[in-house]
C-alpha cells in the first residue's frame, strides 16, 4: 500500500524538494525488496533455478514498479505514469493470486489484494481518470477470482501431494508402512531418541512392558517376522486368498503389538516391527503372545488356512543404520526357520560369522561345480541272504585343494538352499550313465545297478529331461532315489499330480524309483499305493540296533510284509554289524546297505569290492526266509501297547 503515498501527495502542495526527498527515499526503501527478488532466482545447490515466488518477491515487483514514475519527475504525473501504475497493480495482485504459498502467508493474500485494489481506486479517483479507474476495478475483480480459484487448486494439489507421500511409504494392501517407510520411521525415532529414551529405573513386567516395579535390563528391539506356509496358500487358492490372509496378518499385528511399535510389511510375506522398553524375556513373551494370535486359522473365500511364522530379533542401538539392523534380524529369522525348539532367535555376532562362512563356502562350491571338482563315491547294496551286490548308491564328495574332503553335512544343506543341489544331481546322473556304460562289457559288474539321489527341487523341475539326456533308454539299472515328503507336501497344496506323472513316466521308461529314508518323519501310507515304486529304503534309525530291540524288529517285520503286499522289495540302510545282518535276514529284509557291509569309497576301490563280493556269492542258493503276515504283525504290536507311525523326512546325498 505504501506506493499509494506519492499519488495522494501529488496535489498536496509539498515543495519540489520535499517530493523529491519522498520519491528518492521511497526508491531506496524498495531496494531490499528488489534484492530479495534477485535472490529468489539464484541457482540452488543442484544448479536448478528456484521457481517459487513468495510473498516478499511479489511485493517487490509492485514496490519497484510503483516507485519508478516518481524518480526524477516530481512536477507532473503524466498519462504514461497512470498506465504504469495500473500495470504495477496488475503485476502485484496477479502475483498474489497465483503464487504457490500456504500457511499464514496464504491467509494474508486476499486482504492484501483487496486493500491494494481499494488504494488504487482511491488514488485514481482523486486524480480523476475514469478510464484508469475502470481498468483498476476490472483488474481487481479478476485478481480476486484468480485468488479464489488458485486457492482451490492449491488445496487439491496439497491433497494429491499428501496422498502421494502416504502411498510412497505405506503398503497398499495392509495399510502398514512399507520398507522405505519403516526405515525412515525407525531412523527418525533413533535420531530423535524416541527408541532410546528408556528410564534407567524402568522395568519390564510379565507381558514385556515397563512398569517400574523391579530392576531389569530393558532396551528397544527391531524384529522381523516371516510367514511359514503362506506360499502354499497362494499356490493352492490364488493371490486373492493370499491377499486376504496378509490383510488379516496386518490387523493382528496392529491389535496385538503396543501403540509405540512401528509396524511394516517389507515384502510379500515378511513383516517388521519394533518393541520399545522390553527385556529379552519380555520381548520373547510379547512375540509368543503374538504368535499365538497369528496361529489362529485365516479365513478366505476358499475356507481357512493355517499360517505360522518364524521370528528374528536384534537390539536397536545408536550409530547402527536401520538397514544393518534389519540384516541382523534377518539372519536371526533365518536361523529360527531351521530351529526345532524355539520360535524366535536373537541375533548375536556368531550368527554373522556363521553366515559369512556359509557365503564363502557357497562361492567355493559354485566354483567346484563349474570345475567339476565334486567326486562321486559309491557304496554297495547287497542281497541279505548271500551278500551278492545288486547295485551301488552314489554319494557326493567334495575334495578341497589341500587334499581333504568337505563334509557332505556342511555343503549339501548349502547346495539345497541355493539350488546348486540340482547341478550336483545332474553331474551325478552323468557319472552314473558313464559308469553303467563302462560296466556293460564287464561280466562281473554288468548286472549291477547305480542309484542317484535327487533333490526335491530337481524332482519337481527337469528331472525327466536330465535322466533321458544321459541315458535315453532305461534298462532297469539306473535308479532314482527321492524322499516321499516332497510328494506329500505337494499333494496337500494341490501340486502332486505333475510329480506323480513324472515318476510314472520314469518308471514307464524302465528307470528304477526308490523312496529314501522311509520311516522317519511325516508320511502317508496311501502314497505307497499311488507311486510306481521299485523299492523302499528303510531309514537307519529303524535298523540300527534291531538285533537287540524287539520294537524295531516288529516294525521292520510289519514294513516288510506291507512292502510285499505292494510287490516291492525293502532295502535296510545303516547296517553296522554281522548280528544286524543276521537279524535282518531272519526278518525277511531282502536287501541291505551300510558300513557293516562296505563303506563308501572312490569308484575304483568300490569296483574291487564289488568283484570280490560277486565271486564270494557265487554258488550260494540260500533262499529268503518267510516272515509274518502284515496284519498279524500290526496286531501283535498293538497288543504289546505300541502305537505305530511310519514317516519320512528329507535327507539327501549324505553319508550312510
Amino acid at each position: 500500500m505504501f506506493w499509494l503515498l506519492p499519488a495522494l501527495y501529488w496535489d498536496s502542495g509539498l515543495s519540489r524538494s520535499g517530493l523529491k526527498v519522498l520519491s528518492y527515499g521511497w526508491f531506496i526503501a524498495a531496494a531490499p525488496a528488489l534484492l530479495a527478488l534477485v535472490m529468489t532466482f539464484r541457482p540452488d545447490s543442484k544448479g536448478a533455478v528456484l521457481k517459487r515466488l513468495d510473498l516478499l518477491t511479489i511485493g517487490a515487483i509492485g514496490v519497484v514498479l510503483a516507485s519508478v514514475p516518481w524518480v526524477g519527475n516530481v512536477t507532473a504525473l503524466n498519462e504514461g505514469a497512470h498506465y504504469l501504475l495500473a500495470m504495477c497493480h496488475l503485476a502485484t495482485v496477479t502475483g498474489f493470486a497465483i503464487a504457490p504459498r500456504s500457511g499464514r502467508a496464504a491467509d494474508l493474500d486476499l486482504p492484501i489484494i483487496l486493500l491494494n485494489s481499494v488504494s488504487y481506486c482511491v488514488a485514481f479517483a482523486l486524480i480523476g481518470d475514469a478510464t484508469i479507474l475502470a481498468i483498476v476495478v476490472l483488474l481487481s475483480f479478476i485478481a480476486v477470482m484468480m485468488f479464489v480459484t488458485g486457492q482451490r487448486v492449491m488445496q487439491q494439489l496439497e491433497s494429491l501431494r499428501a496422498d502421494s507421500e502416504h502411498r510412497a511409504v505405506h503398503d497398499g494392501l495392509t495399510g502398514l508402512l512399507n520398507r522405505d517407510g519403516f526405515i525412515r520411521a525407525v531412523e527418525r525415532d533413533i535420531q530423535t531418541g524416541v527408541l532410546e529414551q528408556i528410564d534407567a529405573c524402568s522395568t519390564v513386567n510379565a507381558t514385556g512392558y515397563q512398569d517400574g516395579s523391579a530392576n531389569f535390563d530393558t532396551t528397544s528391539w527391531l524384529i522381523l517376522l516371516d510367514l511359514v506356509g503362506f506360499k502354499q496358500v497362494n499356490d493352492r487358492f490364488g493371490h486373492g486368498a493370499g491377499d486376504m490372509v496378509l490383510t488379516q496378518v496386518g490387523n493382528r499385528l496392529r491389535s496385538t503389538l503396543p501403540e509405540t511399535s512401528i509396524i511394516a510389511r517389507l515384502a510379500s510375506d515378511e513383516f517388521a516391527f519394533t518393541i520399545v522398553g522390553a527385556s529379552k524375556n519380555g520381548v520373547e513373551c510379547t512375540i509368543g503372545r503374538l504368535l499365538d494370535v497369528m496361529s489362529t486359522p485365516y479365513e478366505h473365500d476358499h475356507g481357512s488356512s493355517e499360517v505360522n511364522a518364524s521370528v528374528g530379533t536384534t537390539q536397536l542401538r545408536s550409530g547402527a543404520a536401520t538397514t544393518e539392523l534389519m540384516a541382523e534380524a534377518d539372519l536371526a529369522m533365518y536361523e529360527s526357520k531351521k530351529a526345532t525348539t524355539s520360535y524366535v532367535t536373537h541375533y548375536d555376532r556368531s550368527l554373522k560369522e556363521h553366515f559369512e562362512t556359509r557365503i564363502d563356502l557357497q562361492a567355493k562350491l559354485r566354483l567346484a561345480l563349474t570345475n567339476r571338482d565334486i567326486e562321486f563315491w559309491a557304496q554297495p547294496v547287497v542281497l541279505s541272504n548271500n551278500l551278492r551286490p545288486v547295485g551301488v548308491e552314489l554319494l557326493a564328495r567334495w575334495k578341497l585343494a589341500d587334499g581333504s574332503y568337505e563334509s557332505p553335512a556342511n555343503f549339501i544343506p548349502i547346495a539345497e538352499e541355493t539350488g546348486l543341489v540340482v547341478e550336483i544331481g545332474r553331474q551325478a546322473l552323468s557319472f552314473a550313465a558313464s559308469l553303467l556304460e563302462r560296466w556293460d562289457n564287464d561280466p562281473e559288474l554288468k548286472d549291477i545297478g547305480v542309484n542317484v539321489n535327487v533333490a526335491a527341487s530337481h524332482l519337481a523341475d527337469g528331472l525327466l529331461e536330465d535322466v533321458v539326456a544321459v541315458q535315453p533308454r532305461g534298462d532297469g539299472r539306473l535308479g532314482i532315489e527321492f524322499v516321499e515328503s516332497q510328494l506329500i507336501l505337494d499333494h496337500e497344496h494341490g501340486g502332486a499330480g505333475s510329480l506323480t506323472e513324472t515318476l510314472e513316466e520314469l518308471k514307464r521308461r524302465q528307470y528304477r524309483l526308490l523312496i529314501d529314508d522311509f520311516g522317519t518323519g511325516y508320511s502317508s501310507l496311501s502314497y505307497l499305493w499311488a507311486i510306481p515304486l521299485s523299492a523302499i529304503k528303510i531309514d537307519r534309525s529303524l535298523v540300527m540296533g534291531v538285533e537287540d530291540d524287539r520294537t524295531k524288529a516288529g516294525l521292520l517285520s510289519a514294513t516288510v510284509a506291507m512292502a510285499r503286499e505292494l510287490q516291492v522289495p525293502c532295502v535296510a540302510e545303516g547296517v553296522e554289524t554281522d548280528e544286524a545282518i543276521d537279524a535282518l535276514n531272519r526278518l525277511g529284509v531282502p536287501i541291505l546297505q551300510g558300513f557293516g557291509i562296505a563303506k563308501p569309497r572312490p569308484i575304483s576301490e568300490t569296483e574291487v569290492t564289488l568283484r570280490r563280493m560277486v565271486r564270494n556269492a557265487r554258488g550260494s542258493n540260500q533262499e529268503l526266509p518267510d516272515t509274518n503276515e502284515f496284519a498279524r504283525s500290526l496286531e501283535q504290536l498293538n497288543a504289546d501297547g505300541y502305537r505305530l507311525s511310519v514317516e519320512a523326512v528329507s535327507r539327501e546325498m549324505t553319508d550312510d
